[in-house]
């Protein structure tokens, strides 16, 4: 009798969905007792009462889980910037370095053409030589090396090669 007291006092404090729910159960389940069906419909209630509780924790995950991915949607934004500005400094960086670059070349060379002009310098050595095979008094061009790099103070090598790919004297 103390079961069917419980049972009873579990239907008293159950609202009307519960208690609607309770007798519909009894209903299927005739072979258990009244005390019974409202212990499984306080059961019921509190494992209603349970998932209440842990869809209320997963809507609180859900929403935490939103406002990460708005927040990594932000960082990504961010991290874009950085890169952007990155890239940026990295063009003007190398724009700058490449000016620098080439500012340094162009006086190497203007100083390399400049030693290399001057008098009894390579240049004008490499024309004495050429003008001496195009004169036509040298039969072949190996003669013509031996014989005038002593006098612009040039090895023989050098001399022929000054004469490479020059024209045969007309």
């Amino acid at each position: 009798m103390e079961h069917s007291s419980f049972a009873i006092d579990i239907l008293a404090n159950m609202d009307e969905a519960s208690r609607v729910i309770a007798l519909e159960a009894a209903d299927d389940y005739l072979w258990f007792q009244p005390g019974d069906i409202a212990v499984l419909a306080g059961f019921w209630k509190a494992q209603a009462f349970l998932a209440d509780r842990h869809l209320e924790q997963v809507s609180g995950v859900l929403k935490e889980i939103d406002e990460n991915q708005k927040k990594v949607k932000e960082f990504d934004k961010v991290r874009d910037i950085i890169r952007e500005a990155k890239d940026e400094i990295y063009a003007k960086l190398v724009a700058y370095g490449s000016k620098k670059i080439k500012d340094a070349s162009n006086r190497g060379k203007a100083a390399a053409n400049a030693l290399h002009d001057k008098p009894n310098r390579g240049r004008a050595k490499r024309a004495a030589i050429q003008a001496a095979w195009a004169s036509g008094k040298y039969s072949s061009r190996d003669i013509c090396a031996e014989q005038e790099c002593a006098g612009l103070n040039m090895s023989p090598s050098t001399a022929r090669k000054a004469l490479i790919n020059t024209p045969n004297p007309a």
